[in-house]
């Protein structure tokens, strides 16, 4: 509609252009990217010690006719004077 004060027919409404406002949409698609892990396995070995009990059978002889206590230690038949045991451990022989 017009107004008295804005329609004049001496001065006839003109059509002007701003310049274009840029409006962006931006659409996301996945796109495949494979990308290779390299897995290493490392097998270490290592040796262990486990103590296997060994028992050596001393056998003596003793004569009790005398009373004569200590005796002696007969070890695959050769006399040896026997000792005490060690409550230590001792080294360990490998095969």
């Amino acid at each position: 509609m017009c107004d008295h004060r804005h329609c004049d027919p001496l001065c006839p409404t003109e059509t002007i252009y701003d310049p274009p406002i840029r409006v962006v949409r931006d659409f996301f698609h996945p796109q495949r990217v494979q990308v290779v892990q390299i897995v290493e396995v490392v097998n270490r070995h290592h040796c262990v010690p486990v103590y296997e009990k060994v028992v050596q059978v001393v056998e003596r002889e003793e004569d009790c006719t005398h009373h004569h206590h200590g005796g002696h230690a007969t070890v695959a038949g050769e006399k040896a004077k026997t000792k005490s045991k060690s409550k230590g451990r001792r080294a360990v022989r490998r095969k």
